[in-house]
């Protein structure tokens, strides 16, 4: 049985709108929570009248797990230098895996060509930037290279 190219164009581009949207949602999930926490850590604080309770507040073990949440999670900079890497080589064997595609289905190729040239374009330019990222935190002290 003969697939058509309707069928891989929806074997292709089903999966890929499946992740956009589901990072969409995942972003949006996270700035709503992050929202709502913020929203009941300034609710709690204005709860004390004065600032002598909030210090005895502060000293508490629950002083001490509510400090503790408001931390922000950091991600060590080789660490996100490292996951653009990722990102810009997955992306870029990714659009150069549609440019064969387009010699396959001659009739459509100019949108597996066009859809391998602007993923592609994505993976390198995460490629670029983790490059410039790298130069300027070793310049910048951020990231020693002896380690």
């Amino acid at each position: 049985m003969e697939m058509g190219s309707d069928q891989i164009m929806g074997m292709i581009v089903m999966p890929i709108m499946f992740l956009v949207i589901a990072y969409i949602v995942k972003l949006y999930m996270d700035a709503r929570k992050n929202k709502l926490k913020s929203e009941l850590h300034q609710k709690l604080v204005e709860k004390f009248d004065n600032v002598s309770e909030l210090n005895d507040f502060l000293k508490s073990d629950s002083g001490n797990k509510f400090l503790k949440s408001l931390s922000i999670e950091y991600v060590q900079p080789k660490e996100r230098i490292l996951s653009s890497i990722t990102k810009g080589l997955v992306a870029g064997f990714v659009g150069l895996s549609f440019l064969p595609l387009g010699m396959l289905f001659s009739t459509e190729s100019k949108y597996y060509f066009a859809a391998g040239i602007v993923i592609f374009s994505l993976g390198v330019s995460f490629l670029v930037s983790s490059w410039i990222s790298y130069k300027l935190s070793t310049r910048w002290g951020i990231i020693n290279e002896d380690k």
